[in-house]
């Protein structure tokens, strides 16, 4: 505006583009400051990607998560539905001892699948590569434990009782009323990490992580998820016990007798069904 006439005059061509300018290069800083650069090669504060293909990126890298998620839900169920565990938790919140040694069974049996889990992807990494000896060993193994589960699930259902047959188990299930703690973690560690069974399918569940080329952060998701499942029909009686041991009672003794007398059959289904699953995969990953 002039002083003068109290006019309204407009800035000067070369006045008015200074500030376009200006205004240019802060929002180009605040969009630099915020990672959101327009045309660098790599994604970082110095060089970050377009924000497109960032998102593009991260689409995919969830897209991935997701599949190897659904790759091991098979063998999580399959560790989550073991008879033999959960009729062992069930025994032992029977016990005097029932909140000490229920919990550190339950988390004894956590720590068994982390550190199987953990151990696999260490061994097996670069597996992603289909061309690498990693990924041909991971083949091998999914080959291997779906010939091993399929002649498992046989076995399991020509020993299973016959009709008026009582189902017999285990022959220490009838010393727990006298362990400790630490017996009753070291059981947990035990059923979950060293008992062939779901050694196996943490071994086909962590190969599956392991093929997938997963971050690290995602890998730790991918194996949260398998023991979270995994541990639910462990942790979740110690939990009903813990918080309402009167009603928790007669549900689990159900749950129990339920699984005493059907465990051949469950447990003939499980393997069955992830050794055909395991044997696809493995054939299919060897004709790559």
């Amino acid at each position: 505006m002039d002083a003068h006439t109290g006019e309204t005059t407009a800035d000067p061509p070369e006045q008015l583009g200074g500030r376009r300018r200006s205004l240019g290069r802060r929002r180009f800083a605040a969009k630099l400051s915020a990672n959101e650069g327009p045309y660098f090669p790599f994604g970082s504060r110095e060089a970050p990607l377009p924000l497109p293909y960032r998102r593009t990126t991260e689409k995919a890298d969830s897209i991935m998560l997701s599949q190897a998620i659904g790759n091991l839900l098979p063998s999580a169920i399959g560790v989550a539905l073991s008879p033999v565990p959960i009729i062992a938790v069930i025994l032992m919140l029977g016990t005097p001892k029932a909140r000490s040694n229920g919990t550190v069974f339950a988390l004894g049996w956590v720590a068994g699948l982390v550190a199987v889990s953990v151990v696999v992807l260490i061994v097996a990494g670069g597996a992603s590569n289909p061309n690498s000896d990693s990924a041909t060993g991971v083949n091998w193994l999914d080959v291997f434990l779906g010939v091993l589960f399929v002649a498992m699930a046989a076995r399991q259902w020509r020993g299973r009782p016959k009709k008026g047959e009582e189902a017999t188990m285990p022959k220490w299930m009838a010393s727990i009323d006298g362990f400790g703690a630490g017996k009753s973690a070291g059981l947990g560690v035990l059923l979950s990490g060293v008992n062939p069974k779901n050694l196996a399918l943490t071994l086909a569940a962590a190969a599956s992580i392991a093929q997938a080329g997963l971050s690290g952060g995602q890998n730790a998701v991918a194996v949260a998820v398998f023991v979270v499942i995994g541990s639910l029909s462990v942790a979740g009686p110690v939990l009903f016990f813990l918080l309402a041991p009167a009603r928790a009672a007669a549900p689990l003794a159900t749950i129990k007798e339920f699984m005493s007398d059907h465990n051949a059959v469950i447990m003939m289904v499980i393997l069955l069904v992830l050794g055909l699953k395991l044997l696809g995969a493995g054939i299919g990953g060897l004709g790559r």
